[in-house]
């Protein structure tokens, strides 16, 4: 897997890879799905490197005018295959219902 080749990119990648790594590890997320607009080469770029699979493409408004936008998806076990830097999060445990969807949550009521 090529790495970022700009600090632009570089920047994207980090903190995109820290993001993962606190939704698959602190929020036990079986897969994450995403997306970006089609000639949006840099993000597309961070996330194919990161292991996203493409699976579609849907409608989005930008700018008040209709365009397409890629359908990603990274599960898991694909995150998980290689390694990645150490990523510390603080104070989680605290705001852990926020962010994980149950019946005390405030994200709970819109998956009831």
């Amino acid at each position: 897997m090529a790495g970022p080749r700009t600090s632009g990119t570089r920047t994207r990648y980090g903190l995109r890879e820290a993001i993962l790594t606190f939704a698959f590890r602190d929020l036990q997320a079986s897969a994450l799905v995403s997306g970006a607009f089609l000639d949006n080469d840099a993000s597309l770029g961070v996330s194919r490197a990161l292991g996203d699979e493409e699976t579609g493409h849907s409608p989005a408004h930008r700018r008040g005018e209709l365009t397409e936008v890629l359908d990603l998806k990274l599960d898991r076990a694909t995150w998980e295959a290689p390694s990645h830097p150490k990523v510390e999060v603080m104070g989680f445990e605290a705001c852990r219902d926020f962010f994980i969807a149950s019946p005390t949550s405030p994200v709970g009521e819109a998956f009831e």
